[in-house]
């Protein structure tokens, strides 16, 4: 035959033979060392509980939504923001910074501007050598086609690939 027994910590209840009636158990759950067969004592609080002021639902009610309960009026609000924002507003002391550490930005800024001047020459380069490609090359290139009709396939060849040849 088996009996309760019951944790006084945690209140777990576990069955355990009639024989171990009056000896000490300890609790699976919260290792508590515990009398065998004798009634749990109820814990009497020392201080009465506080109560708990209830929020109202903001989603239930039509009125504005408060997020923040302890800041309900605007002077509330104003002082609050101000105890934040208060250290953000003064102004901020400058480091002193070393000449090398001036001359070291410098030089880099004006490398910078080198090197966008370089990308965009090579830009505007590659720009003029197409217009140069399409209007001188291929204007000599269909002159010499005219001129090569009904001459040799290795002139029209040369002409196509602008070997410069002679053509006879």
């Amino acid at each position: 035959m088996s009996i309760p027994a019951t944790c006084p910590k945690c209140h777990f209840t576990v069955s355990v033979p009639k024989e171990y009636l009056g000896r000490k158990a300890k609790c699976a759950q919260c290792r508590e060392v515990f009398v065998v067969g004798e009634t749990p004592k109820p814990e009497t609080p020392s201080k009465p509980a506080k109560e708990v002021k209830k929020i109202p639902n903001p989603l239930a009610s039509h009125g504005p939504v408060i997020l923040c309960p302890t800041l309900q009026t605007k002077e509330q609000y104003q002082k609050f923001r101000a105890a934040i924002l208060g250290p953000l507003q003064e102004p901020v002391a400058m480091e002193p910074v070393s000449t090398g550490y001036k001359l070291a930005l410098g030089l880099l800024a004006a490398v910078l501007a080198l090197l966008f001047c370089a990308y965009l020459g090579m830009i505007l380069g590659l720009c003029y050598l197409e217009y140069y490609y399409f209007t001188e090359i291929l204007g000599a290139m269909t002159k010499e086609l005219e001129s090569a009709q009904g001459k040799s396939g290795t002139a029209m060849l040369a002409a196509i690939l602008a070997v410069p040849t002679e053509l006879s």
